[in-house]
């Protein structure tokens, strides 16, 4: 059935990160969904040099080795204590969330869940 939505949760609640690296959620295969519609939310991000920096995207692949970014909505951030919502076109068969921290030992609490939306047929 074309526009049903099926939950995915990328990072459950609440999922802590620390250190200045990128963590990627688990691949999924969307071969059946369009769009993934995702709401994100993460804690203020401590750091022991000021503040980090924070970047959420949604990126897919045809093979699972080469990743590139999903649709115009790229590197987003909803901020502190602040929940967003986004929508990301999906065209490849395998779709997989990337989080990335930076500055001087980074540290936050997020979770990421949603909806993907089937396919028309």
């Amino acid at each position: 059935m074309a526009g049903q939505l099926v939950p995915v949760v990328m990072f459950p609640r609440f999922t802590g990160l620390i250190g200045a690296t990128t963590y990627n959620s688990l691949a999924i295969d969307v071969a059946a969904f369009s769009e993934l519609k995702i709401s994100i939310w993460r804690s203020p991000i401590v750091s022991n040099a000021g503040s980090g920096a924070f970047s959420a995207s949604v990126v897919e692949s045809i093979d699972r080795d080469s990743w590139e970014d999903a649709g115009s909505t790229q590197h987003v951030d909803p901020g502190t204590n602040f929940e967003q919502q986004y929508v990301f076109p999906l065209s490849r068969r395998w779709m997989r969330m990337q989080i990335v921290l930076g500055g001087t030992d980074p540290a936050t609490t997020l979770w990421a869940s949603g909806f993907l939306v089937k396919r028309e047929r």
